[in-house]
């Protein structure tokens, strides 16, 4: 049995959460590691124009973008040959929606990137990772941007 058996990483498409995949890949290698990859979809800010209600937005569209970013990162993990991977994609508070992904499906390691902005979607993985070291019951692995400067 190895001390990562299952590995949880976080995924938003952002820098941070890409250092998060490859940190996970390169435990994985060594431990002959399982990874889930979540990706959680915020939900979309209506955008007024006006004095017209707002468009309807297509929440298939919203999802797409982290559905096809995680889709990609699943193929470079299973290239780079990590046996097994999953993709898993929710709708709602990011932060919210880890915690309840990690204790219905209990990892040996959760890891999760801090600061990171995404380009696919409004999800500020500074306070995602800060709300998810306080409360998951497992171990969280957070994985920093290098400081700029």
């Amino acid at each position: 049995m190895t001390p990562f058996e299952t590995i949880v990483v976080a995924f938003d498409g952002s820098d941070p959460s890409i250092r998060a995949v490859n940190a996970a890949l390169d435990l994985a290698l060594r431990f002959r590691s399982r990874i889930t990859l979540i990706s959680v979809v915020p939900p979309p800010i209506p955008i007024y124009t006006g004095l017209q209600a707002p468009s309807p937005i297509d929440l298939d569209d919203v999802e797409r973008p982290f559905l096809e970013a995680a889709d990609q990162q699943r193929a470079r993990l299973e290239k780079a040959g990590v046996s097994s991977v999953r993709v898993e994609v929710r709708r709602g508070s990011p932060g919210r929606e880890i915690l309840q992904y990690v204790q219905d499906h209990p990892p040996d390691l959760l890891v999760i990137g801090a600061r990171g902005l995404s380009e696919l979607g409004r999800v500020f993985l500074g306070s995602v990772s800060d709300l998810v070291v306080h409360h998951a019951h497992c171990p969280v692995l957070v994985v920093r941007s290098p400081a700029s400067g």
